[in-house]
């Protein structure tokens, strides 16, 4: 049973990390940057607890971000405008505890994105480009340090599971291009 005292040695950690940025053209890409408004939210400790110290933290972001291809450019015809609304969310995840030679721990991120493009000008136009996009990564660890002498050496093992996926996409546009019908029918 670990007592109060018993974790009184350590520090916690908080952070928020905000980004509100307004447009700015990105001449090298084919859109410009409309606005991005993310925020970040952080917290993390590091423990003594006897000879172990205990290091952790969480992280969650969310995200948007609005891409557009007319407010900064000259378009050649209105139906070429493109509009993209990006959202992404994350949480980020870790515990890591170190007990003499030994480093034991666990690192994970579970992410979410979506992103549609639209037509301003054409309430017809639509691209469904990522949906429900889902990119799990987790893994667990041990690391063994040796020291003798002139020898130095750490060894360790990794498992990772990763896992990722998506929704269907879909885009008006493969009612008149079959190409691109063949896309939307194939994306798993």
């Amino acid at each position: 049973m670990l007592t109060t005292s018993a974790l009184n040695q350590g520090r916690l950690f908080a952070n928020i990390h905000r980004t509100d940025t307004k447009q700015s053209g990105t001449a090298a890409l084919p859109m410009d940057i409309d606005y991005i408004d993310t925020t970040r939210f952080e917290v993390s400790g590091e423990h003594e607890i006897s000879d172990t110290t205990l290091l952790w933290g969480m992280g969650f972001q969310d995200g948007e971000h609005g891409m557009d291809n007319y407010q900064q450019r000259a378009l050649s015809t209105a139906q070429k405008a493109r509009y993209t609304l990006a959202l992404g969310r994350s949480t980020s995840l870790f515990a890591h505890i170190q007990t003499g030679a030994w480093l034991w721990g666990y690192d994970g991120s579970i992410n979410r994105h979506d992103a549609d493009i639209t037509n301003p000008n054409n309430d017809a136009f639509f691209v469904e480009n990522f949906n429900n996009v889902a990119d799990d990564r987790h893994s667990l660890f041990t690391e063994y340090t040796f020291s003798h002498r002139k020898l130095n050496t750490t060894v360790g093992a990794r498992l990772k599971y990763n896992v990722a996926n998506a929704d269907k996409v879909s885009s008006t546009m493969a009612m008149m291009m079959p190409a691109v019908a063949t896309l939307q029918t194939r994306f798993k």
